[in-house]
Order: structure tokens, then C-alpha cells, then sequence
């Protein structure tokens, strides 16, 4: 069975054919950019308590984090929005 970091490379590895290079650029300078920022030191770590807020789900419906507790993987995403 392959693990959720498998299947993140896989994506990512795919993705290098299906965007333009011209995105890919801006997307990966963008990426660096928030790295070395040192918003990852301020980042969720593995263990943290996740706060008690509302959020939506894939379909726009708001959910509480604390619903998905006992599921057996939660994958929590934010995203910018348009790069």
C-alpha cells in the first residue's frame, strides 16, 4: 500500500508535465519565497492541537475539525487561493 508521502511525490512528479513551465516557475519561486520567510517554523506540527474552529469542507459545508478525530487519516489543506 502506498503512503500518503508516496502518493504527494507521485503528484508532484506528475504535475511537472501537466502545468506549463511558465507556472511552474512562478509557482515554485512563490514556494521558496514563503519558505524562507519562516512561516514553516510557524506552521502545525505533527502532534500540535488543532484549534477549535469551524471550516469548510470540499463541498463548501462547514465542518468541525473535532468530527474527523477518530477517522483513520484527516488531511487538512489551506491554500492561497489563485497564485
Amino acid at each position: 500500500m502506498q503512503t500518503l508521502k508516496d502518493r504527494i511525490n507521485d503528484l508532484k512528479l506528475n504535475s511537472v508535465a501537466r502545468i506549463p513551465k511558465d507556472f511552474r516557475l512562478i509557482m515554485q519561486s512563490s514556494t521558496e519565497d514563503l519558505s524562507k520567510s519562516g512561516i514553516l517554523e510557524q506552521a502545525v506540527q505533527k502532534g500540535d492541537t488543532f484549534p477549535d474552529a469551524m471550516l469548510m469542507n470540499s463541498r463548501s459545508l462547514p465542518v468541525k475539525p473535532a468530527s474527523y478525530l477518530y477517522r483513520e487519516y484527516t488531511v487538512v489543506t489551506f491554500y492561497r487561493g489563485i497564485w
